[in-house]
């Protein structure tokens, strides 16, 4: 299923979107719904990308969502010598569902 930004107000409350971080300044987002995790697209042809975090938290500032956490997953472990892992090796950090810090 290919689900729109300008469609995530109709999936209220979304129970949880994952920020995830594909490099240090690149940021896409995933969407749960249903329990399934979902791509969110800009357009029919464009993948919602950004290139701030910030960035990315002010589009999600006016939808109802229950949790937002930004993930990362690295791709370097036999870089350093680590074993090629049989799960996943995700970190996921909770962010706060206000793009800036409360007073």
């Amino acid at each position: 299923m290919k689900l729109l930004f300008n469609q995530l107000a109709s999936y209220e409350p979304l129970a949880k979107v994952v920020v995830v971080s594909l490099d240090p300044s690149f940021y896409q987002l995933l969407a749960v719904v249903d329990g399934v995790e979902h791509l969110v697209w800009e357009t029919e042809e464009k993948i919602l990308s950004q290139r701030n975090l910030t960035a990315m938290r002010e589009k999600l500032a006016d939808l109802a969502i229950g949790e937002v956490v930004l993930r990362q997953e690295s791709a370097y472990d036999e870089m350093v010598g680590q074993p090629v892992r049989a799960q996943s090796n995700a970190l996921e950090v909770k962010l706060n569902t206000s793009p800036y810090p409360l007073e």
